[in-house]
């Protein structure tokens, strides 16, 4: 998919693909049928019409040119472990006991 086209409706493929949106019911929305053929030719994986586009998320992202880098791949799952290990003991609540 051309990750520079959006719609005159400023649709973006990206979004087409993540909406599960139907690309032939955009005429119903006033686009014309050239600027449906237009936005199948620059979106053929989001609009699936090309057999080329994996099914599979990883080779959507590929194709789309949206995959993200391998540096930053698991960013979110480290940086929660990172936080997790740096809390200091001091911060966690104090054990109350009740009186008796």
């Amino acid at each position: 998919d051309n990750p520079n086209f959006k719609t005159r409706l400023g649709v973006p493929c990206i979004a087409i693909d993540l909406g599960k949106l139907d690309c032939d019911q955009f005429g119903l929305l006033g686009m014309t049928d050239q600027e449906v053929q237009e936005l199948k030719d620059n979106c053929p994986c989001a609009c699936n019409t090309d057999i080329n586009c994996g099914e599979d998320e990883e080779e959507k992202e590929e194709a789309r040119g949206t995959k993200p880098s391998p540096l930053l791949k698991g960013t979110a799952d480290d940086s929660n472990t990172i936080h997790e290990a740096n809390i200091d003991e001091t911060e966690k609540a104090p054990a109350t006991s009740e009186p008796t």
